[in-house]
This record gives C-alpha cells, structure tokens and sequence, in this order.
C-alpha cells in the first residue's frame, strides 16, 4: 500500500492487512486526512501498482493539542 500527498510517494505499509476507509486520520510526521484510495492493476500507470492511497493534510486534531508537541518532534 503506497500513500501519496500532493502527488509525491509519502510512505508505504507493506503489512497493512486492509485499506483505510475515506476519512480515516493518519499521523505520519504531520496529520493527515484519506481522500481516495484506489486498487491499481495497471502495471504502468502513473501511480504504484496495487492500493494507493490519497491524503490530505489536515490541522491538528483536538484531541491531540493537549499532548507535549515535543512528543511529536
């Protein structure tokens, strides 16, 4: 599973067993939101073969304000 932002490889999970949903949060270094996912089977498109997922950057949600930023850093 391949996640983009604005176009660019962000990361990939190799282990993950199902696709997140539309929606769905993800913390990877910042906050981001899904936007689309899709099952890629053409071997020459112009995304990853296999899921490929889009995210949105989003603030930081309420529930992690309270936490030390240094947590993050």
């Amino acid at each position: 599973m391949t996640y983009y932002f604005e176009g660019e490889v962000l990361f990939q999970n190799e282990y993950a067993l199902l696709p997140p949903v539309v929606g769905q949060g993800v913390l990877h270094g910042k906050f981001y939101r899904v936007a689309d996912v899709w099952e890629v089977n053409e071997k020459h498109a112009p995304v990853t073969h296999g899921i490929a997922v889009f995210l949105e950057k989003v603030e930081t949600p309420a529930v992690f304000r309270e936490v030390d930023p240094a947590y993050y850093a």
